[in-house]
């Protein structure tokens, strides 16, 4: 399988209306109800044929030198219904995407997704730093329920979904529902996203087998019954993951629930979730049940447990865990399968880096007391939206721009830096917009290259766009 030509990173250590009609005559009635009839079935047809838009074949070849260009909705409609010739295809998405009038396609269904179990999607996917918003499917109980349903030696790069609400049964995600021999790079899951289904269920895909998942990270609320998590529901024999991270919620109504993934049967690296997880047995703050080698990871996420198997990171399994943490205090679990005690640590020993014993803040990990509520964040994919904001000021995440307001009476100025830690500078006030008694600045963080910047406000507040390097 072809990987990305220009993700490079460095090496990782979820009624009909009523009718009333007057009865006119005997003679009549037949008629006329019959014209109704008719009437209603025309609108009926119409209003489907209006709901849902035809699909749209993209510009381009499909090729890596002239890929096709996804611009709209109707474009990802496009690929879905030709979604048997999409194996070896290059696909780039060019703008951000407005999805949310999926909600009312297929007479309520929304987005069909991409790939089938008799149809898989095995293209390449670039989505180029850019935003699908508002993506909207709901097919209770059908399997493989995603963006792309089902997807088999693809590579999806690069794509972040903003609030979609993903609703299907087995094999359910809101990026992927199975992936088989596939790479993920680079996309996230974030603004209310809702992601629910059965078995296998995940905030950016529910089951993956020989896979690997690099700088991902998700924000969002997953259900489900078995093998739920927070980044996958299950990632299968020799799936990885590395350098991802999880908030929001993880519940299974049965077993397997993990704030990063419900069963891992690959090796996990690098990684943290701070989400609540709640499930019946296999039940850990990071993963439900685990069976790989756990590097360099931590969990900080409230844990319950209704059955004997829970833990802090970890719920079931007897691998060693190497170097990997968990809070005894916010998670409320003082134990953890696969570790040893002295892995379960306080509140204010999780907040300290010398408690860290190998792990790289020089150059991979930072930890600062504005962001990630005090405890380790990777320097390249800082959390999205973690910040204490005072009430003066503002500022919003979307369509791949960090835009800042506060008030000109607050006497407060803005200043940038490339590091939490290093010199800042003060922004120049011709750089600002003045507009009633607000000053207000808007930056774009999606464009390449990108050069990373930290703001904060009169030194009370610091926030940097969640976007990966």
């Amino acid at each position: 399988m072809k990987k990305s030509d220009h993700y490079q990173q460095q090496t990782l250590p979820a009624s009909g209306a009523g009718f009333l009609c007057r009865n006119i005559s005997n003679r009549g009635a037949v008629f006329f109800q019959g014209f109704i009839i008719v009437l209603i079935l025309a609108l009926t047809s119409f209003t489907v044929q209006a709901q849902t838009p035809k699909p749209v074949m993209p510009e381009g070849y499909g090729t890596s030198a002239n890929p096709f260009a996804i611009k709209q909705a109707e474009n990802l409609l496009w690929m879905s219904q030709n979604v048997a010739f999409s194996a070896g295809q290059y696909f780039v998405l060019m703008n951000d995407i407005d999805a949310s009038a999926t909600e009312t396609w297929e007479t309520g269904k929304g987005f069909p997704p991409i790939g089938s179990a008799s149809s898989k999607f095995g293209g390449y996917f670039y989505g180029n730093g850019k935003t699908i918003s508002g993506l909207k499917i709901n097919h209770a109980g059908a399997t493989y329920t995603g963006l792309f349903g089902y997807a088999d030696g693809a590579l999806i790069d690069q794509l972040r979904l903003e609030n979609p609400s993903i609703q299907g049964g087995g094999w359910t995600g809101a990026l992927v529902g199975y992936l088989n021999n596939g790479q993920v790079n680079g996309c996230s899951v974030t603004g209310g996203a809702l992601i629910s289904g059965s078995d296998y269920v995940g905030a950016l895909v529910g089951a993956a087998y020989k896979s690997a998942f690099s700088w991902c990270y998700a924000v969002a609320q997953v259900s489900g019954q078995n093998y739920v998590g927070g980044i996958i529901g299950m990632n299968a024999t020799e799936t990885s993951l590395s350098g991802c991270y999880t908030m929001g919620s993880v519940t299974a109504s049965s077993l397997y629930a993990g704030g990063l993934t419900g069963w891992s049967a690959g090796i996990v690296s690098a990684c943290y979730s701070t989400a609540v997880v709640r499930g019946y047995d296999r039940v850990g703050g990071l993963i439900g049940q685990n069976t790989k080698a756990v590097n360099s990871c931590y969990s900080v996420g409230y844990v319950v447990g209704t059955d004997k198997y829970k833990g802090g990171l970890v719920g079931y399994g007897t691998i060693t865990l190497s170097d990997s943490y968990w809070d005894i205090q916010t998670s409320g679990q003082l134990t953890s399968a696969g570790s040893h005690a002295n892995y379960g640590l306080t509140t204010s020993q999780m907040k300290n880096k010398n408690t860290y014993w190998g792990w790289n803040f020089s150059s991979f990990w930072d930890i600062h007391s504005q962001i990630n509520l005090g405890y380790p964040f990777m320097r390249s994919l800082v959390p999205y939206q973690t910040s204490t904001i005072p009430p003066e000021w503002e500022y919003k995440i979307s369509n791949g721009r960090l835009t800042m307001k506060w008030a000109q009476s607050s006497g407060a100025w803005l200043e940038r830096s490339v590091q939490v830690d290093g010199s800042w500078e003060r922004v120049p006030e011709n750089e600002l917009k003045l507009s009633e008694g607000y000053y207000s600045l808007s930056v774009s963080y999606v464009n390449v290259p990108i050069k990373r910047r930290y703001y904060r406000l009169g030194r009370e507040a610091l926030i940097q766009p969640a976007n990966n390097p």
